[in-house]
């Protein structure tokens, strides 16, 4: 963010220093390239999670160690390539134009973590286990299932999560020319979408169960914990633009700056399910007694109303290579203020809605910055 900060400011700096421009006449079309990277996206809500547990008894001493350590699960919108488009009409009451910016981005990952049998030392009278687990909707802990034919007598965690964002921009804008700057109004529309969707699995095995007996049946168990949340909407609003460019043999630069604030619906629709697909299976024979199916499930569907300030800045340098064609390179960063994002389910106690459980608000600013190749037709 810092460094994101230090370019608005070095731009928009530029912008009010520099001297008198010419003024455009006619068509202008610029198409470029370019590299767009989003930052202050909020892609942590997993972690891997450690517990190493250390048992010490005599007779003098009883004496218990525990620590967590955690490893961050991260995703995010990938850096990728996209399309921007400046079409534009200088007359002698200004300028009129049509600006668009288009970005698509998204992100996964997947794993397993398993824990290691506990050890006990003889000579230190010493337990020490060491268990690895996924942390997920804000619980603190969620410990492994019991699984007795793993080494460990746990089951393995498998975590996966997804993340994708969409954002669409396009400014109608009126500029009026002067010596030193070009400045005007601006109508914003902007269509955010973004989406997520993370979950555990563990599987259980107890054999005899419940009490231990012979002719106790297996207990199996295939549990599921799956969160799906998405956010849509189109935001629109006035604004305002500036921008001033000099003009040095064939050498172009353009600087511009907007601002905007936007307002629309933001559309909420999020899951949360708790699935238990288990069975009793006879011992013995192997044959199924009954299936047990637990299956929780806690929607989310809401809108409200948002308000959305955003901010675009772009620094341009163009070699005119003839009278109808030229070719630039520049940069440019954008921010979202406000922005609402999806629903998440949370479990700060247990599983409970006494105890905490919600589906929490989430919002952020994010940046997209990047640079451009472009090239414009003047006609």
């Amino acid at each position: 963010m810092r460094k994101s900060f230090a370019v608005l400011v070095f731009m928009l700096a530029t912008l009010v220093t520099l001297p008198a421009q010419a003024q455009q006449k006619g068509w202008q079309f610029d198409l470029s390239v370019s590299g767009v990277s989003i930052d202050n996206y909020p892609g942590h809500w997993m972690d891997k999670l450690n517990y190493k547990y250390e048992n010490t008894a005599n007779s003098k001493l009883v004496r218990i160690d525990y620590k967590l350590t955690y490893d961050p699960i991260v995703v995010k919108p990938q850096d990728t390539a996209v399309p921007m488009l400046n079409l534009s009409y200088g007359w002698k009451k200004g300028v009129v134009g049509l600006r668009f910016f288009s970005y698509e981005g998204d992100d996964s990952t997947q794993g397993r973590v398993e824990s290691k049998p506990c050890l006990f030392y003889p000579d230190k009278n010493l337990l020490s286990c060491d268990v690895n687990t996924v942390r997920a909707f804000g619980h603190n802990f969620l410990f492994p299932l019991t699984k007795m034919d793993e080494e460990s007598g746990l089951s393995p965690v498998n975590y996966y999560a997804q993340t994708s964002l969409k954002l669409r921009d396009i400014d109608l804008y009126w500029l009026l020319e002067n010596d030193r700057f070009d400045w005007g109004i601006l109508i914003k529309a902007v269509d955010i979408s973004e989406s997520i969707a993370d979950g555990i699995a563990m599987d259980s095995f107890i054999p005899h169960y419940p009490d231990g007996k012979e002719s106790d049946p297996d207990w199996y168990n295939h549990a599921t914990l799956d969160m799906t949340g998405k956010m849509s909407g189109t935001f629109i609003g006035p604004g305002f633009i500036v921008r001033g460019s000099v003009t040095r043999n064939r050498f172009i630069f353009e600087a511009s700056a907007s601002a905007a604030l936007v307002v629309g619906t933001a559309r909420y629709k999020s899951e949360w399910r708790d699935l238990d697909n288990a069975k009793l299976v006879n011992h013995a024979t192997g044959t199924l007694i009954r299936p047990v199916v637990y299956d929780g499930q806690f929607p989310y569907s809401d809108s409200r109303t948002v308000a959305i300030p955003i901010v675009d800045l772009t620094a341009d340098t163009f070699w005119k290579v003839s009278g109808w064609l030229s070719l630039g390179a520049g940069v440019y960063a954008k921010a979202y203020f406000n922005v609402p994002l999806s629903r998440v389910w949370t479990i700060p106690g247990t599983w409970t809605i006494s105890e905490g459980a919600l589906w929490e608000a989430r919002s952020t600013t994010l940046t997209a910055m990047g640079a451009h190749a472009t090239i414009r037709l003047s006609f």
